[in-house]
């Protein structure tokens, strides 16, 4: 993901050293991303149809200064339409035309009609994430942070109705819930616990990127 749209070819890479190109501000923000080094130049090139997005600290000359982005994903993404691609190839092509605040690209049909939820909070609590929305019906919501096997997702309440989650967009996750929820979202890898889940996603991994 990192490799098809964010590096840069004009930035030299060194090890696990890596220098990030501009190729698509949409595509930070859905990664949660808020803030930017950047240069002038870059400016000149990638902020003329973006008048939300300002220089907070501006760079002096040959130096790079910060940019905000004022709408990252912080768990506050709930797309209404989703599209099925076949393989990890078809939802880069598709990844790049499409609005990613109303647009989800999945592996398979979420079988619902889809409403954007009213609200959505993602928060961090001793060191899992919790997320709190509510919806008016069934709803997704693209959560920033890789999918995986290792994810453990457990209810907090009585009404929270959490139905699935899954990949969305080549790497994100992607939450499925019916009028409301309140889930705790917990990362577990150990000799003891989910032993064989980054197996699992390997597996998933070369199931949609065969011939890639």
């Amino acid at each position: 993901f990192h490799e098809k749209f964010f590096l840069d070819s004009d930035f030299g890479q060194w090890r696990n050293h890596f220098k990030f190109g501009p190729k698509n501000l949409n595509l930070y923000e859905l990664v949660g991303v808020k803030y930017l080094l950047a240069s002038l130049s870059f400016a000149d090139e990638y902020l003329v149809d973006r008048e939300d997005i300002q220089f907070v600290q501006k760079p002096s000359e040959n130096k790079v200064g910060v940019i905000e982005l004022v709408r990252p994903n912080l768990g506050n993404f709930s797309p209404v339409n989703a599209l099925v691609a076949d393989n990890l190839r078809q939802t880069y092509q598709i990844l790049s035309t499409i609005n990613l605040r109303s647009d989800v690209v999945l592996l398979d049909d979420p079988k619902m009609i889809l409403q954007a939820a009213r609200e959505s909070k993602m928060t961090i609590v001793d060191g899992d994430i919790r997320v709190v929305a509510e919806s008016a019906g069934d709803s997704v919501l693209v959560l920033p942070f890789e999918f995986s096997s290792c994810i453990n997702f457990e209810e907090k309440s009585e009404k929270s109705n959490f139905i699935r989650a899954e990949l969305a967009n080549g790497l994100l996750t992607a939450v499925f819930f019916s009028k409301n929820l309140d889930l705790t979202i917990s990362y577990r890898l150990g000799l003891f616990e989910n032993q064989d889940c980054r197996l699992k996603d390997l597996e998933l991994y070369r199931s949609i990127t065969e011939g890639f």
